[in-house]
């Protein structure tokens, strides 16, 4: 085509015709615009699909991440819930008067001392974060990530330091029950007869009693906060489902 417009050029200056020159040059520079116009349009079309492709995988992503979170937030909170009622069953038992040193240590048998924790799938965001792809999100659902994102994070910050003070105050929990001599103890000797008798208690029950108040005072924060963070991400699954043109 180029060759055909110089060919058209060359004659017309051949023949002398300038006026004629002069508008065939305006007119092939107006194709030339109209022609880089259309290029840039179909560019622009191009990208913008691209976007809406890559958009609509991170949100099927992060639907996926946030279904998962929900299950997990909710059997942590369960589990961590029937680890409370033990612990509140165990306070009971120590009502009983005159309860002998093994009856104590039978209960604490039914406790898990283990410190629930929980985790979120945080990869998608980071992603996103990092990339600078967070532009593709209109701004409530930019701003509702960026939300649950702190809230989780502020949950591990709190999860972790909890975690450091219990395993500071029950670093000697696991070698209680191999501790012989309370087996052998006279059952008569040492009552329980509430929570403000500690005092007559041996050491290890009464650290074991205070890392279990810790814990049990922590974990009922940590629910507190769960449930928090699983309203965030219940809201923001419905505000994805809720994207136009997403197919999930």
């Amino acid at each position: 085509m180029f060759k055909i417009f110089r060919q058209i050029r060359y004659k017309l200056m051949s023949e002398n015709k300038i006026s004629r020159y002069l508008k065939y040059a305006v007119g092939e520079i107006i194709l030339v615009v109209i022609g880089i116009l259309i290029a840039l349009q179909i560019n622009n079309w191009n990208e913008a699909r691209k976007d809406i492709n890559l958009k609509n995988n991170y949100l099927n992503q992060l639907l996926n991440d946030l279904e998962n979170d929900t299950r997990a937030i909710n059997f942590q909170i369960n589990r961590i819930t029937r680890n409370m009622a033990d612990y509140e069953n165990y306070l009971e038992e120590l009502e009983a008067p005159n309860l002998p040193i093994d009856s104590i240590l039978n209960h604490l048998k039914k406790i898990n001392f283990t410190f629930q924790s929980a985790n979120f799938n945080m990869q998608t965001f980071n992603v996103l974060e990092s990339t600078g792809d967070l532009r593709l999100f209109d701004e409530t659902l930019r701003n509702n990530l960026m939300a649950l994102n702190t809230a989780q994070l502020s949950f591990k910050e709190t999860q972790n330091t909890n975690f450091g003070l219990y395993g500071d105050i029950s670093k000697d929990i696991y070698l209680i029950f191999k501790n012989d001599y309370l087996k052998e103890m006279t059952t008569q000797k040492l009552l329980y007869q509430n929570l403000e008798s500690n005092h007559q208690l041996p050491n290890e029950i009464i650290k074991l009693n205070h890392a279990l108040r810790f814990k049990n005072f922590s974990q009922r924060n940590m629910i507190m906060l769960l449930n928090n963070i699983l309203n965030q991400t219940e809201e923001l699954i419905a505000l994805i489902k809720e994207t136009p043109g997403l197919n999930h």
